[in-house]
């Protein structure tokens, strides 16, 4: 059954929802949310492992525009979000989780999960949609006056190239220059375990290995100790396919090192979780680009919008949610 919108958003992490809620707030246009995951958020995401909470993506939200502080104190407000470990810096965590805060984005959204867009097609001044349920195995199909992509770069190429969509070559250029780095994420329930020195987070307690140990109970999400150890993106990409249990015997010697060898830690329950695109690299410029001929047709996301962040050559969360932003203010205006 083919659906019609006006607006069709492929992605629900923050640049996505925040575009969408962008062109529902100023405009009539008639919007329907694509993405693949089973939940909203992208690397908003906060997951349950034998009692302990964690957020295994994003760690926090910092602001550095005047844009973007003004959506924390409206988050702060609402108690969507809460000041977390902040002496050097503000930083913000989600409550109750960061994906909490992307389904509380996403309310009232029109928004199909578990729905993988394979092919995106221009016909007669529309745009076809054509999807995959992944939980039901049935496709889907929207045709839309416009649509704005917001997933990582390198997964944007094969659905336009499925369907013949081309893209000048100058913007082609700009879009491989962005490189992505990929985080691998372990999780570790410490259970009741006593003796541990960390309190809230540790940037670099080795580097080359792990990158960042964040305890989620000091963010409020888990009743129990419960670890977010992000290894290094260069490690990660070293071993990004080795097996669980390979990176947990890797990882296990530094958790010891950091608690002192005094435990016996070989049967903490733990997770692995892969972020093939944790990281944008050499940004664009841009918040976002239009590469359609005669459609709108719109890329945004962590990527872009690297004029918003003097001096930071890293995607974060607030250089996607001002992306989506800015898109969705383009689309407002064009698509009625």
């Amino acid at each position: 059954m083919m659906k019609h919108v006006d607006v069709v958003i492929v992605g629900a992490g923050i640049s996505g929802l925040m575009a969408a809620s962008t062109i529902m707030d100023n405009s009539n246009a008639s919007v329907q949310i694509i993405d693949k995951g089973q939940s909203p958020g992208g690397r908003l995401a906060t997951r349950r492992i034998a009692g302990g909470y964690f957020d295994h993506g994003a760690q926090f939200i910092t602001a550095n525009s005047g844009n973007f502080q003004a959506i924390i104190e409206s988050w702060l407000i609402k108690g969507w979000i809460t000041t977390w470990n902040s002496k050097d810096r503000p930083r913000y965590a989600a409550v109750g989780g960061m994906s909490q805060l992307a389904k509380r984005l996403a309310y009232r959204q029109p928004l199909d999960c578990s729905t993988v867009v394979e092919r995106i097609s221009l016909l007669d001044g529309d745009y076809i949609v054509q999807a995959r349920n992944t939980s039901t195995n049935t496709s889907q199909q929207w045709t839309a006056k416009s649509v704005l992509l917001t997933c990582p770069i390198p997964q944007m190429f094969p659905i336009l190239e499925s369907g013949d969509i081309s893209i000048a070559s100058d913007i082609n250029s700009l879009l491989h220059k962005v490189k992505y780095k990929p985080c691998l994420a372990v999780l570790v329930c410490m259970g009741e375990t006593k003796g541990f020195p960390l309190v809230g987070n540790m940037r670099e307690p080795f580097p080359g290995m792990i990158s960042w140990i964040a305890e989620n109970r000091s963010k409020g999400i888990s009743e129990v100790p419960s670890w977010t150890i992000h290894l290094d993106s260069d490690w990660s990409e070293s071993h990004f396919n080795d097996t669980d249990d390979d990176i947990w015997n890797y990882v296990l010697p530094y958790i010891k090192n950091i608690q002192g060898g005094t435990h016996t830690l070989e049967e903490l329950e733990y997770q692995i979780k892969r972020w093939r695109f944790a990281k944008a690299h050499q940004l664009i410029s841009e918040p976002y680009l239009d590469i359609g001929n005669g459609a709108p047709l719109l890329l945004s996301g962590d990527a872009f919008g690297l004029c918003y962040l003097s001096g930071n050559s890293g995607g974060k969360v607030e250089n996607a949610a001002l992306s989506g932003i800015a898109a969705g203010h383009y689309l407002a205006k064009i698509v009625e």
